[in-house]
């Protein structure tokens, strides 16, 4: 919850009154048509705050949807809009090269 307070501005009921704003992001991962054979536990790029895995490992998913069936997610920081737009096409790198599904 603390993840939305600060999204929308109450940074006194999360405890971060006193720090500057910083440039943050978030990313989800659709699912790709197929069976999830591999997943990465973990990402270990200190610009990331958390990253979460939900999908299921030997199950078969019907690809992207408008639903919210991601198969992980990503907050993370940067120094601008620019430096997270870039990092969101790393994490999505990293992602699918941490990854496997089969057909």
């Amino acid at each position: 919850m603390s993840y939305v307070k600060a999204c929308v501005g109450a940074y006194e009921e999360v405890g971060f009154n006193n720090l500057p704003p910083v440039p943050a992001g978030r990313i989800i991962i659709p699912p790709r048509r197929g069976t999830l054979r591999k997943l990465p536990a973990a990402c270990d790029y200190d610009w990331v705050d958390t990253y979460k895995a939900y999908g299921v490992i030997g199950r078969e998913y019907g690809g992207a949807a408008m639903t919210n069936a991601e198969v992980a997610s990503f907050v993370f920081r940067g120094d601008s809009e620019e430096h997270l737009q870039a990092r969101v096409k790393t994490l999505e790198s990293w992602f699918h090269a941490n990854s496997e599904w089969s057909a």
